[in-house]
């Protein structure tokens, strides 16, 4: 399905800070339109998804990974075994969202989801997982083409939100951040009221005020599309939709490396609009190769592919900024709307230039 997107959307925050109520909340306005009075999320639904075309995922790691079993772990263990236990356990989820993604993508236009258990994955922390995704499954369509995976995690550190930002570079898909920002005095007053294993210690959540790292976009690109909601104000749902819909319109896409002696020269050899349209083009082929390619590979073998297809097409893009591609003035006239139309010139040349160079590449 070469219209199918995927999102990540990252929840940071205090624990108590409300993360999994609000994804509760965003679940009902992206997917039944029938249940909310938010013009923005009936336009995004209507003309983005079509109805009941989009999904949202919530990977809970409180499910994922429960606290009482990181506890029974410290159970007769030195300290920096438990913490060794937790850091490997969060490394595990990483490799389960890609083979999500993995999913998500051999999946699409299908009538069933369906994902294998890789290799060195606990069974408990599988079967966890896979039940994070049960309600996924069993509403599955062909007609589904957006999917929206929203991490409910404290992600307090840069660099736990950073891991994703790289997956969502990896595969090519939207990123955004949504900072849930709560005083502590009030997260600790609303933890108080937690009962069981939902409570966390007084101490954690003290602690975890004192290193969290708020999102910067001034100083990290990378977290340019972030947004702060303040717990003290009323949340403006239409804005929240639209930020989202961002992440899907704007896919992280891979780090080019240019010619350091590309200058006003090469550029002048072919128009930005050419070059615009160029880089839609290719990120189509990328889509629709990696969708033949799908169901042909291990998980392994299609990580391999899409870093191929990234690397072709950042190739192309090159040649095309220095003046290495001979285009004609024709194909330059034609170059407005050329990703929209599979059979104009523009968009044939650039996609034989890109099906030869990925298959002399193999």
């Amino acid at each position: 399905m070469s219209d199918f997107r995927i999102a990540f959307c990252v929840l940071c925050g205090l624990p108590a800070a409300g993360k999994t109520s609000f994804l509760n909340i965003v679940s009902t306005l992206l997917i039944d339109k029938n249940k909310t009075n938010s013009s923005t999320a009936k336009s995004i639904i209507s003309e983005e998804t079509g109805t009941d075309y989009m999904k949202v995922v919530g990977i809970h790691y409180d499910i994922v990974i429960p606290y009482q079993v990181y506890q029974e772990q410290s159970v007769g263990e030195q300290p920096q075994q438990a913490v060794k236990f937790w850091k490997n356990s969060r490394q595990d989820v990483l490799l389960l969202m890609n083979v999500l993604i993995h999913g998500l993508i051999a999946c699409a236009g299908k009538r069933q989801f369906y994902i294998s258990q890789p290799e060195g994955i606990n069974d408990d922390l599988w079967k966890r997982f896979v039940q994070s995704l049960q309600a996924l499954a069993t509403s599955w369509e062909p007609s589904v083409n957006k999917v929206l995976i929203v991490i409910d995690d404290n992600m307090h550190l840069r660099s736990m939100r950073y891991e994703y930002y790289k997956l969502a570079r990896e595969y090519g898909v939207g990123y955004c951040q949504i900072f849930l920002d709560i005083a502590l005095d009030k997260a600790l007053e609303r933890n108080l009221h937690r009962t069981g294993v939902d409570q966390v210690s007084e101490d954690v959540i003290t602690k975890m005020a004192k290193t969290l790292e708020v999102p910067d976009p001034s100083k990290n690109s990378w977290e340019k599309l972030s947004l702060t909601i303040s717990d003290d104000v009323e949340i403006d749902w239409d804005l929240v939709i639209s930020f989202i819909k961002t992440a899907f319109l704007n896919p992280v896409q891979p780090v080019v490396r240019k010619n350091q002696e590309e200058g006003a020269t090469s550029r002048s050899q072919c128009s930005s609009s050419v070059l615009h349209q160029a880089d839609l083009i290719l990120r189509k082929c990328v889509s629709s190769w990696l969708s033949e390619n799908k169901l042909n590979h291990s998980l392994r073998e299609f990580q391999q592919c899409v870093k191929h297809a990234n690397h072709t097409k950042e190739s192309i893009l090159s040649k095309l900024h220095q003046g290495d591609c001979d285009i004609s003035v024709s194909l330059v006239a034609e170059s407005q709307n050329a990703a929209q139309d599979p059979q104009c010139l523009l968009y044939k040349f650039i996609e034989d230039l890109f099906l030869t160079q990925i298959k002399t590449r193999l």
